[in-house]
């Protein structure tokens, strides 16, 4: 159950790259699926696949529209669930924070914007409120793809990027490394809003904060600044891991 006592949707209905739930799915060759315009954008800059690292074109993509229908019919269902819940609610006590969110969605969106603007990055927040940025315009050498959230419904934003330097290993080595490098990188930085997930075959690494922290392009290129380091420390390590037990 969620905040509103709605169940929560399925894992599966999410897309890897975006990490919200698809509207538009498509399926590649492989049985993996992933929202329309996420994939195309990574496809832009890679020729593989983020999940598997296999080689991935365009053409090689079908619209899976069984898991569209799936999804556009639990959604449905979750907000007849939740109509419900707030049906017992009072109006006065919602409509301050619907405001609230639309207010603070587009004050992050426009300081976003205009951070990549100035560092010259050619990037920019789509409708959904996401953006990819090659992470070697930020740091040379650092060949990474980083995932900028920024959705308009929530008070949060998040960077995440994919590190792929222990797939080799076995999977609790890779849990208990990376959980080790993580711990030091926090005790360390004290980034306590950083996560790092396995996702398939890579590692999923995280920065989550409050949209109302950002208020000014230089609050914005601090933070990604941090989340540039402290990635391009996080892959060395892990590189070293994998060398060490290779």
């Amino acid at each position: 159950m969620d905040e509103n006592g709605v169940p929560r949707i399925a894992s599966s209905f999410y897309c890897p790259l975006t990490m919200t739930v698809m509207k538009d799915p498509v399926q590649d060759r492989e049985g993996n699926s992933y929202e329309r315009g996420a994939i195309m954008r990574w496809l832009e800059i890679k020729d593989t696949s983020p999940i598997t690292r296999n080689k991935l074109k365009w053409r090689h993509l079908t619209p899976n529209r069984a898991l569209r229908e799936a999804i556009e019919f639990e959604e449905k269902r979750r907000q007849r669930l939740l109509e419900k819940r707030q049906s017992q609610k009072s109006a006065m006590y919602h409509e301050p924070n619907r405001f609230h969110d639309m207010k603070h969605g587009s004050v992050i969106e426009k300081v976003i914007n205009e951070c990549l603007s100035e560092m010259k990055i050619n990037a920019r927040l789509d409708s959904w409120g996401i953006a990819f940025v090659p992470m070697n315009k930020l740091k040379q050498k650092l060949n990474m793809l980083m995932v900028i959230e920024a959705l308009p419904s929530r008070d949060i934003f998040r960077l995440c990027t994919h590190v792929d330097a222990v797939i080799n290993n076995t999977l609790s080595t890779i849990e208990s490394d990376c959980n080790r490098v993580l711990r030091d990188l926090i005790q360390c930085g004290k980034h306590g809003s950083l996560t790092l997930k396995k996702v398939n075959n890579s590692m999923r690494f995280c920065f989550e904060g409050k949209a109302r922290e950002i208020t000014t392009t230089q609050n914005f290129r601090d933070i990604l600044f941090m989340f540039v380091e402290v990635a391009f420390r996080m892959k060395r390590k892990l590189e070293a891991i994998a060398s060490y037990d290779g």
